[in-house]
């Protein structure tokens, strides 16, 4: 909201400076067009360097998650050894 507010004054602002020539409009208008794909472009990094964060923090979770499932699966078959090594012995 801020921002489209702004946009309108800078727009009123530009057309009371260069009028009504096209030449100079058609130049703003280009200055504005960068300016907004520079924004974009801004924006969707910061976006992308967010996500890649996001996918570093699963994998590692994922990975936690593997090595936690690995150890208790080594303690369940230990467990059945010991079972059965007290079975064999009774």
């Amino acid at each position: 909201m801020l921002q489209s507010n702004f946009s309108r004054l800078i727009i009123s602002v530009v057309t009371y400076v260069v009028g009504d020539r096209p030449s100079c409009m058609l130049h703003v208008g280009i200055c504005f067009a960068r300016a907004a794909l520079l924004e974009e472009k801004r924006r969707l990094e910061a976006r992308i360097a967010q996500l890649e964060e996001d996918v570093d923090e699963e994998q590692s979770n994922a990975e936690l998650a593997n090595e936690r499932a690995r150890k208790s699966a080594l303690q369940v078959g230990t467990s059945r050894s010991l079972g059965n090594d007290i079975d064999t012995l009774c």
